[in-house]
């Protein structure tokens, strides 16, 4: 396997991965969804407490102050965080074991919250290994998938905004400092 840099390349890798898909579907469904996140979480669990506290200290305190605040409704406000899409999933990986968040919480917010990414990454990886020109990327075909992917994110958070709860507003309004530097 090497990084496609032709249009030929990029068909023979998808038909390589299409192929390895067909033959072990469990495999690629477990990576896919939740070995990433999950394993980030343990290896920071395990190795990587002193490095993450260290470099991150200034950045876990008020992440840690939301946990404790949100004990008894953490998984909704990981879910959330997941949900947002501009929250920095690499840093929840990394924190999570650090601020005493369980891994039984942990797992599901991942495999569900990632879910749109998910579909949307997969959804692109399909495009691109169906396409024979580069003028295929702009087709009618194309842009009506790209323009109803939109305008699905796009009402996500339109009715989020419109029929959330307070604390909802809170968790979404944490998520914005997290994306600005404030709360990171």
């Amino acid at each position: 396997m090497k990084f496609p840099t032709s249009l030929a390349d990029l068909n023979q890798l998808a038909s390589l991965l299409k192929s390895f898909k067909d033959d072990h579907p469990g495999y690629v469904f477990a990576l896919f969804c939740t070995c990433g996140a999950t394993g980030c979480y343990l290896m920071s669990r395990h190795f990587g407490k002193r490095l993450v506290e260290r470099a991150f200290h200034r950045r876990l305190e008020p992440l840690r102050r939301r946990v404790q605040q949100n004990r008894r409704s953490l998984f909704a406000m990981l879910l959330s965080l997941r949900l947002f899409p501009m929250s920095p999933n690499w840093f929840l990986n990394m924190a999570s074991p650090l601020l005493g968040v369980p891994l039984l919480h942990f797992f599901p917010s991942v495999f569900l919250g990632l879910m749109p990414y998910n579909f949307i990454t997969v959804e692109a990886g399909c495009m691109l290994s169906s396409l024979t020109s580069v003028s295929d990327l702009f087709s009618t075909g194309t842009m009506l998938k790209l323009t109803v992917l939109s305008g699905l994110v796009a009402a996500f958070v339109l009715l989020k905004r419109r029929y959330a709860s307070p604390e909802t507003l809170r968790q979404s309004e944490y998520s914005d400092g997290l994306l600005n530097g404030k709360g990171l």
